[in-house]
């Protein structure tokens, strides 16, 4: 089971179906549906990547401060800590009726897997064809349901390569994602 730190901290992505997105112009949606291709290049499962995300500067500080000065046992920390947040994953899938979902999960506590939250959303294309707009189309499931806010606002969504995800998330910045 995933650490509550790590779960605290990556869990905005889980949010990203039902929104925490102030808007900005970095996200703005033009109305315009994206490109197969591009809706394509979504589809599959991505592990999130620490290192790479904005959050990695708060747990690199709340090691640090952990191990009162102690570089190796802050390194330690870190290490943990990354190891466990491989393991928060999204999905982005279709169901039966061509309606793209996207999943937020990691392990559960009985060895399967855990749906933190899980929504049929719509995308719209950002400023280019590599930015993505998501909204969830219908109320969300999972175990972080009562955690979130249900104010159904937009979250930008980019997509710099075909293996990358990065989620902009209003209040915790990218969350990045790279295909398994």
């Amino acid at each position: 089971m995933a650490s509550k730190i790590v779960l605290a901290l990556v869990s905005a992505g889980v949010v990203f179906a039902v929104g925490c997105s102030d808007g900005g112009s970095a996200g703005e949606a033009t109305g315009k549906a994206p490109s197969a291709l591009v809706t394509a290049r979504l589809e599959g499962t991505f592990a999130f990547d620490l290192d790479a995300s904005d959050v990695a500067d708060g747990i690199h500080a709340k090691c640090e401060k952990e191990a009162s000065g102690d570089a190796a046992k802050a390194t330690a920390c870190y290490d943990a800590i990354r190891k466990e947040a491989r393991d928060e994953k999204v999905r982005f899938t279709k169901d039966g009726a061509g309606q793209l979902v996207y999943t937020s999960f990691g392990p559960g506590e009985a060895g399967g897997e855990e749906v933190y939250l899980e929504a049929p959303i719509t995308l719209t294309r950002g400023t280019t064809d590599h930015d993505l707009v998501a909204k969830a189309a219908a109320f969300p499931r999972g175990s972080f349901v009562s955690r979130v806010s249900f104010a159904l606002r937009d979250l930008p969504i980019e997509l710099p390569d075909a293996r990358t995800v990065i989620l902009l998330d209003a209040k915790k910045g990218r969350l990045v994602y790279r295909k398994e």
